[in-house]
């Protein structure tokens, strides 16, 4: 015990821990800037638009700013350019630290074949419902006298019947013919399109019992990716009090690029040219 006691009393001993306590904490930073450097801890940036790009293209963008990418999916889209982005995660103009692994969903360059779904007696909304599922685009509506209003009664590939578990290309558009009820004074309002999304105009006016007639795009819309950046600024005819159609009838849009949108990718733009 007494050797102890003037071990720990001597220099030597307080030298000894003065030096163990040195390192350790020299390993703790050693380590912790180590940690840093790959992680890009506090360094962020906003993530580009990928969309439309090549793989190519996309492969300089991750390495230019040191992030990783993994395909997740793939989607035929006869609009889009093959082999190039859709959509991507997280979304552009989002915050995010070197490393950080983007999900790619890309076009495909085959389309897929599936089956067709019965949609006969089913409802408009469920009949889109199930497209939607299977990857379908909703083609023309054609109505006539039936009591089953605004229900299948056929469904249309090519202006031909088609059956159902007949194989068919993913999204191919399937016309559908519906009830419009009995009478003659059957009438459905004019939606209010100004203002929507491209999409959410096509769904409401589908949903309305109408068809989209003439599509003008004004401005830099060149593409499919493009096109999902636009909003309805004018309509024929247009929306009002009491204004009523006979349904299947046509309704014209015009579309622009969405202000807020076109800003976000200006600034993505300017980002990618730094």
């Amino acid at each position: 015990m007494g050797d102890f006691l003037k071990f720990i009393t001597r220099r030597v001993f307080y030298k000894h821990i003065a030096i163990c306590a040195f390192v350790f904490l020299l390993i703790i930073l050693m380590a912790s800037i180590v940690l840093n450097y790959y992680t890009g801890h506090g360094e962020k940036m906003p993530m580009p638009d990928l969309r439309g790009k090549t793989m190519t293209q996309v492969e300089e963008i991750a390495s230019k700013y040191g992030f990783e990418l993994q395909v997740v999916d793939s989607i035929f889209l006869p609009n889009q350019k093959k082999g190039t982005v859709v959509d991507h995660t997280p979304k552009a103009g989002v915050n995010i630290k070197r490393n950080r692994v983007i999900f790619l969903t890309i076009s495909s360059f085959n389309p897929e074949l599936i089956k067709m779904p019965d949609m006969v007696n089913t409802s408009l909304r469920q009949a889109k419902t199930i497209m939607e599922t299977y990857g379908l685009e909703l083609g023309r509506l054609h109505y006539k006298p039936d009591y089953a209003e605004n229900y299948v009664l056929e469904q249309l590939y090519n202006g031909t019947k088609i059956k159902a578990g007949t194989k068919i290309q993913r999204g191919s558009k399937i016309d559908l013919v519906l009830g419009m009820g009995i009478g003659n004074g059957t009438k459905t309002d004019v939606p209010n399109l100004v203002g929507l999304t491209y999409r959410d105009a096509l769904s409401l006016i589908s949903s309305s019992m109408l068809n989209v007639g003439a599509t003008v795009f004004e401005g830099n819309v060149k593409t499919y990716i493009d096109s999902l950046d636009v909003v309805v600024w004018k309509q024929d005819p247009p929306f009002g009090e009491g204004k009523q159609l006979t349904p299947g009838s046509i309704i014209d849009i015009w579309l622009k690029k969405d202000a807020q949108s076109t800003k976000s990718l200006d600034e993505t733009n300017d980002f990618e040219n730094e």
